[in-house]
């Protein structure tokens, strides 16, 4: 009974007990971090949502503050409730202030840190280093994880996961040492994690995968506990020494499952408040599902093969009905193959399970802005498909002679690679005009892509440049307001008024909610003397968005001129969406 214990938990390895192992470990995986990702330090900000976060966001640009700390934990600004994302951008800003290579170096460290901890916590629950460091320096240099890290904006993806895996090493010590300030601690870590970004909404489902495997807390009910922990502790045990069943381990978790419940209901009311989650009528079911079942296929292609990575994926919409079927045909295959395995690799079902349920939340099922998929969605889902080949590779390398050295040597090869590939990706991170002009060329149809070039463009002072980007975006989506009003700019540097007026008009007419085609539509009227008209579309712009300070200041100084026919009023900064 003991040899299946250890067969189901992966102890079949002794305990490295040398604590040398471990600290190698930890270097050269703090190394392959710092060699990849060393010169985002140098980066800029790219606008994509950069300025939603922090350029534009008063409470972070006053630093830490009471007044801020309070505003973070009821403000839903985002479309999210992540009070601790916010807090963490703020102290960035009282570190760095408007310095983007400060903001950098802060999601730099905390990848390391979720490394590092990633190493510890599979150490900690299998005892297996080879294995666990395979893991972790998958997770550490894979080019899917390049845009959780060097987008300043998703400093909310690399601070979930550092308090997500917190969360599992404190339920490791819980399983292995019961008591109730120790459930305790893995609520509060549970809770910080969800606060910096809802996707944490599964954990509970995946702390039960880890029960299974590699914790091994539940099993049939006639096996009987070993005398190695941590196979029966926890609220979930029977007094009679006889392993917890599922029901017993699931109502142990009954608290995590409310909480995730809570801010996963939140979560879908404020995106629906700021239009970010589509209708049915926008996004069909069927559309939803067929997206949903190709981008599960989609993401293992690319974790495989990570090249033409772009920080946006236009939605098709429509896919060949061949895909579809092949996306199913797969999925049910490898479905079918873990569940096969599940007594004689357990960690094959677990891992897929983890990379299934963990994607669940982003999957497309909600569909949540205009996306097919998304780079940082893997950031955690993939560390299932990384435990499926770490110890596969060991399970295959006792097959036939000398596997131990060739897997291993191909292993070093692949991570090595990976690490040339992630590097070549991060360049791309270094200011918008790259990431976009990257996105533009490696996918079709990008209409977001060509819309933040031309932003980008028209910030470095290259009108015509801007403009033909922008009427790509508008060949490609001719219903898109935020290019519009990116092509008032344009207009507008080159002294077009007309022009620019009709496309503010434009935005307008396909976003009538849009505050800033507004202010800057009331700036050409002031320009041409129709003050009245002017103040109209300031004011409308503060009743979109309250508290507009662009717009609430060029109101007060249109009713000034009205007054004495003067002040020069200053425009709105061009829009990267």
């Amino acid at each position: 009974m003991a040899d299946k214990f250890k067969m189901r938990t992966g102890l079949n390895e002794n305990l490295v007990s040398s604590p040398n192992i471990h600290i190698l470990a930890c270097i050269l995986l703090c190394i392959m971090v710092l060699t990849v990702y060393g010169s985002v330090q140098h980066f800029d900000f790219v606008f994509y949502d950069d300025h939603v976060y922090i350029m534009d966001r008063p409470e972070v640009a006053s630093g830490l503050t009471i007044r801020g700390i309070r505003w973070a934990l009821t403000s839903t600004d985002a479309g999210f409730w992540h009070p601790v994302t916010w807090v963490s951008l703020m102290a960035d800003y009282q570190l760095y202030g408007m310095n983007p290579g400060g903001f950098h170096i802060t999601n730099l460290i905390f990848h390391l840190a979720n490394t590092l901890l990633l190493y510890w916590m599979l150490m900690s629950m299998t005892g297996s280093a080879w294995r666990s460091g395979v893991v972790a320096a998958l997770f550490a240099v894979h080019p899917l994880h390049v845009e959780s890290v060097a987008w300043i904006a998703e400093r909310k993806d690399v601070l979930s996961t550092f308090f997500m895996f917190w969360t599992i090493l404190g339920y490791v010590f819980y399983v292995r040492h019961p008591r109730v300030l120790a459930y305790i601690a893995v609520m509060l870590l549970f809770v910080l994690g969800i606060m910096s970004k809802p996707m944490l909404v599964t954990l509970p489902l995946l702390l039960m995968l880890l029960d299974y495997w590699p914790l091994g807390r539940f099993a049939s009910a006639d096996e009987k506990i070993v005398s190695h922990p941590p196979s029966c502790t926890g609220l979930g045990c029977h007094r009679n020494g006889y392993r917890p069943v599922f029901l017993s381990l699931l109502m142990e978790k009954v608290p995590l499952f409310v909480v995730s419940a809570g801010v996963g209901i939140l979560t879908v009311f404020t995106e629906h408040k700021v239009g970010a989650v589509k209708s049915f009528d926008h996004f069909p079911f069927f559309v939803r599902l067929f997206n949903t079942l190709i981008s599960y296929t989609a993401y293992l292609r690319i974790t495989i093969l990570p090249v033409n990575l772009a920080v946006f994926y236009p939605h098709p919409r429509t896919w060949p009905i061949g895909t579809v079927i092949f996306s199913i045909a797969l999925l049910t295959l490898i479905t079918g193959v873990a569940l096969q395995c599940r007594r004689s690799h357990p960690y094959i079902l677990v891992g897929w399970l983890w990379y299934v349920v963990a994607l669940l939340p982003v999957s497309g099922l909600i569909q949540i802005g205009d996306h097919a998929m998304a780079d940082r969605y893997t950031y955690v889902p993939l560390v299932g498909i990384f435990l499926v080949i770490a110890w596969g590779q060991h399970d295959l390398a006792k097959t036939f002679s000398f596997g131990k050295y060739l897997l291993g040597a191909l292993m070093g090869a692949a991570i090595i690679l990976l690490m040339l590939l992630a590097f070549v990706q991060l360049s791309y991170w270094r200011d918008a005009r790259s990431l976009f002009d990257h996105a533009a060329e490696v996918t079709e149809n990008n209409y977001l892509a060509y819309n933040n070039l031309g932003a980008a463009l028209l910030r470095e002072g290259d009108t015509q440049g801007a403009a033909v980007a922008l009427t790509k975006a508008l060949k490609i989506r001719p219903h898109y307001a935020e290019a519009y009003f990116n092509m008032g700019l344009a207009m507008e540097s080159k002294k077009r008024w007309w022009d620019a007026e009709q496309s503010y008009r434009k935005a307008l007419e396909f976003s009538p909610a849009f505050a800033e085609a507004h202010n800057n539509l009331g700036i050409l009227h002031t320009r041409d003397g129709r003050l009245e008209d002017a103040i109209k579309q300031f004011q409308e712009a503060l009743r979109i968005r309250p508290g507009y300070q662009a717009a609430q200041k060029n109101l007060e100084l249109a009713k000034k001129e009205l007054q004495e026919k003067t002040v020069p009023l200053s425009m709105q900064k061009n829009r990267s969406r």
